[in-house]
């Protein structure tokens, strides 16, 4: 009871005090504040900022409820898996691991298109970003495979950078 009634009036009192604080800062600083913003916002090279990580350890996983849960064939960004176009490599998805998802922190967001990097021809080439791994695993990218396919095992030292 305590505990649900500290979770109503914390996030309360907080934006009260935000909002008095917000009205001692006079009109001639809000200006200020705002064209310091927008100048960093213009400087900053938003367009082409590009993310690449090293040393990332890949495996594959297929949509069957023993590798993944209850729903294999929905994702964690609520996408279905097609499997016929997975069989005929139309999509190419990857669940990647969560400290690499901008959920829990990470440069990565679902949805994303991301350049792997690697000796093998299977694994080379654009994934995009669909689900998550368990919270066990760090510094991993997890492909979607389908059962018919041979995929190489685990993968040391990949390269992912997002496009």
């Amino acid at each position: 009871m305590e505990r649900r009634l500290f979770g109503k009036i914390m996030p309360i009192a907080t934006f009260c005090l935000g909002m008095l604080t917000m009205s001692f800062i006079n009109k001639k600083e809000k200006v200020i504040i705002r064209e310091t913003v927008k100048h960093v916002y213009e400087t900053a090279n938003v367009e082409t900022a590009s993310v690449e990580l090293s040393g990332i350890t890949g495996t594959y996983y297929h949509a069957v409820a023993a590798q993944c849960d209850a729903t294999p064939l929905i994702t964690a960004d609520n996408s279905k898996i097609d499997l016929v176009k997975l069989k005929d490599k139309k999509i190419r998805w990857v669940a990647l691991s969560r400290d690499l998802l901008a959920r829990w922190g990470g440069p990565f967001n679902y949805g994303d298109t991301i350049r792997v990097s690697q000796g093998s021809e299977k694994v080379n080439g654009l994934w995009v970003v669909h689900d998550s791994m368990n919270r066990r695993f760090k510094n991993r990218i997890d492909f979607l495979v389908h059962q018919s396919h041979k995929f190489p095992g685990k993968s040391r030292d990949l390269v992912i950078s997002k496009i």
